[in-house]
């Protein structure tokens, strides 16, 4: 079967260029303007608008040469996450980029903008910029240079559109997916946020009182860098609520270590809370449970997680969308910001935050829902993973012309 046309990048768009800060820094941010997108807002396939700055008419006017257009693709150039990749998200426009963020614009007539995309995380082409990111200098960085030189594959625009058209729908369902697991989120904190109010007449017990376990990991002697197999050591950076596991920031523990820990070994539906870390003032509380997001059968935590689970009166879905409450995770940051040197939450002052008592009657109509609701989440996110896979099998075969959406399309139908 005949391989298709191969291009530099160069030819195939009408921009290519990152952003810069604007003068004045952190200080132009202001809480309305337009968007000022920066390398956290972009991930693979995916752009979360979580911590999306916003800067003043006068600090947009000054970046109008990196002004974002509808279909842009997006790619990360510097740091830790270079050559994460993402279409801009259209309600976010008007928007710049931020000097850590490239413009790639597909030019119509050649380039498809979600081909494009699919064509930029296509995993050879992204080990080849992870491999261009890291040669010559002390900072993984990608240059225009780089991305202007960047060959793919150029199938003819209507069968550019029909591959991404296949490899969307995987998206699409993943979308869904989200969509409804935070649905289910919402819906678990309004069953127990009325037990926050202070009028609430449900009794509270203390945190340590509720529960059977309450703990926190270890870490091997000597850290884990440099580790890159053994057992998967779970950290701050997992705990984000109901939400799908970033294998690229897997850390392990030596299989012996991890045996020989008698506590941080995590169970199914365990409820994980990041209790220290980072600089002072800027800890931020996070609850997690457990399940479908987290693919790995054996798993321990590191020493900035406590491990939860309660007692028989509490089930593990109340305890975590009680602690994921607005209240509680204020509580737990007040709390964390009393230590200076490592904020954070130590197991004494964990264990004694609140938990409210609800009454028997509320307890047999909801506690096993909440359960129900965590279990279904996290069901979706296992799905979620399997067709992750299933897209990213497909992805290079059809990039490489070695397999046709008319194959696709039979071996489906």
């Amino acid at each position: 079967m005949r391989a298709w046309e191969v291009r530099r990048l160069a030819d195939l768009t009408t921009k290519i260029g990152s952003g810069a800060t604007p003068r004045g820094g952190k200080g132009v941010y202001r809480d309305h303007g337009t968007s000022f997108i920066r390398s956290q807002n972009v991930y693979d396939l995916r752009f979360d608008d979580e911590g999306l700055a916003r800067i003043s008419d006068q600090a947009a006017e000054a970046l109008k040469g990196v002004t974002v257009e509808h279909a842009d693709v997006l790619v990360n150039i510097t740091g830790e996450s270079v050559t994460r990749t993402c279409l801009v998200d259209p309600g976010t426009l008007p928007a710049r980029v931020s000097q850590h963020v490239a413009i790639v614009r597909a030019e119509p007539t050649r380039l498809d903008p979600k081909y494009l995309l699919y064509a930029l995380i296509n995993p050879p082409t992204k080990a080849m910029l992870n491999t261009l990111s890291q040669a010559g200098a002390t900072r993984r960085a990608l240059t225009k240079g780089h991305l202007e030189a960047l060959e793919i594959s150029v199938p003819p625009l209507e069968e550019q559109e029909r591959i991404a058209g296949v490899l969307g729908a995987f998206d699409d369902l993943i979308e869904t997916n989200r969509e409804t697991v935070r649905r289910l989120d919402r819906l678990g904190r309004s069953l127990v946020e009325p037990f926050t109010s202070e009028n609430a007449a449900a009794a509270t017990v203390s945190l340590v009182d509720a529960c059977d376990v309450i703990e926190s990991g270890r870490r091997p002697k000597g850290g884990v860098k440099g580790i890159t197999s053994g057992v998967p050591s779970i950290g701050a950076e997992f705990i984000n609520g109901l939400t799908e596991f970033e294998f690229a920031k897997t850390k392990f523990v030596p299989v012996e270590f991890a045996t020989q820990m008698r506590r941080g070994v995590v169970a199914g539906m365990d409820v994980l809370v990041y209790k220290d870390g980072g600089k002072p003032g800027e800890f931020f509380p996070d609850v997690s449970v457990v399940g479908g997001g987290y693919p790995f059968e054996h798993m321990v935590i590191n020493e900035h997680v406590f491990r939860v689970r309660g007692s028989k009166a509490f089930g593990q879905g109340y305890l975590y969308f009680w602690l994921s409450t607005e209240k509680m995770t204020g509580l737990m940051k007040e709390a964390g910001s009393r230590t200076a040197a490592i904020p954070g939450m130590n197991s004494t002052n964990f264990g004694q935050l609140p938990v409210a008592v609800p009454d028997e009657d509320w307890r047999s109509a909801h506690m096993g829902a909440l359960d129900e609701l965590v279990v279904s989440a996290l069901s979706l996110l296992a799905e979620n993973r399997d067709l992750a896979r299933r897209r990213d099998e497909l992805l290079p075969l059809l990039m490489s012309g070695r397999v046709r959406v008319r194959d696709v399309e039979a071996a489906v139908s």
